[in-house]
């Protein structure tokens, strides 16, 4: 398909299953209250699932060439795709909408803020990026599920495409998201794609230093889940190892072809993050081996959780297209 301008909008997201079970119903009964709020538990015959099979795939989704004027780490010219559902999963869109998925886990470790894990040299800023690692924390079937879920896709892009996969293999017992911090100013970039550096998420004034070269895209946002099912804005530095979070994402994904080179990249990269319980609440009540809800081994299926007001695909309670508070403000996000 040629090139197309990518909406990046969160109308449908998709959650791992096990057992027609969505997978935030499966974590332990101290857990599953709230990681499965504002969701419908019961995996419904006419949801949109996710085929089971690569071949079944190319009905669901499909990838669109986004641009051809991105610079990979090393100057090499790359080609941006996007995954997107097909206009068959989503009659009712008239814009492409990136396939979006929403996982679950604890924090092994994270690097959210604007900067990420940027030093301030220049040097570095192509390979900065803002990252967060999750694992199971002893919790295997739910998470296990979320893991072959992602490789599954991975896969299934490599095929769309065509060329051998050059992106790191995710971890045995974890799932790694990272997203750029820095990308290359275009004389065509969007002002409203930049984000505004400041002395609060600039400190030292590193990022303005470059900033004729190297500009900050949108970043990762992150919330709190409140007692009352809102999402409250909150700084990066308060998500902490051990948390329990969700975190929607997507398939980044980067063609490469030179004379010399022919490979795709693809990892899948962070959009929001959401602590549903802290470190010191999950200590608090509970214990660190998990108890399994049963269907290990056994392959997992994707849903689509259309966003709706008040919950999602019909579950009972506030979802995520709940209003959002801004710490603060009370504006709505």
């Amino acid at each position: 398909m040629g090139s197309a301008h990518i909406l990046l909008i969160f109308c449908t997201m998709s959650v791992a299953t096990a057992e027609r079970a969505i997978i935030p119903a499966l974590w332990p009964d101290v857990l599953k209250a709230i990681a499965s709020a504002g969701y419908d538990r019961q995996v419904r015959d006419d949801w949109k699932f996710i085929p089971d099979s690569i071949e079944a795939m190319y009905d669901w989704a499909t990838v669109l060439k986004a641009r051809d004027d991105e610079d990979s780490r090393d100057g090499s010219p790359i080609s941006i795709r996007h995954l997107v559902y097909t206009s068959d999963a989503m009659p009712e869109e008239d814009a492409p909408c990136n396939v979006t998925v929403v996982l679950q886990g604890f924090v092994s470790k994270c690097s959210l803020g604007v900067l990420g894990n940027w030093r301030g040299k220049e040097r570095d800023a192509p390979a900065a990026v803002q990252y967060i690692l999750l694992e199971s924390n002893g919790c295997d079937v739910p998470f296990d599920a979320q893991r072959r879920a992602l490789t599954n896709i991975r896969e299934f892009i490599t095929l769309l495409i065509g060329n051998e996969s050059e992106g790191t293999p995710p971890d045995s017992d974890k799932i790694m998201l990272r997203k750029r911090v820095f990308k290359r100013v275009r004389p065509t970039d969007n002002p409203e794609d930049i984000v505004k550096l400041n002395d609060g998420n600039d400190p030292y004034g590193s990022a303005r230093k470059i900033s004729s070269k190297w500009r900050i895209g949108h970043s990762t946002t992150t919330f709190i889940r409140r007692s009352t099912g809102a999402n409250l804005a909150v700084a990066a530095e308060v998500i902490r190892p051990g948390d329990f979070v969700e975190v929607t994402a997507t398939a980044s994904i980067e063609v490469l072809r030179t004379c010399r080179r022919r490979g795709t990249n693809v990892h899948f990269e962070m959009h929001e993050v959401v602590r549903l319980m802290s470190a010191k609440d999950v200590k608090s009540v509970y214990a660190t081996t998990c108890i399994e809800h049963g269907g290990a081994g056994r392959e997992p299926r994707i849903v689509n959780i259309s966003r709706v007001r008040g919950g999602i695909a019909g579950g009972e309670g506030s979802g995520r297209d709940r209003d959002v508070e801004m710490a603060g403000n009370g504006n709505r996000v």
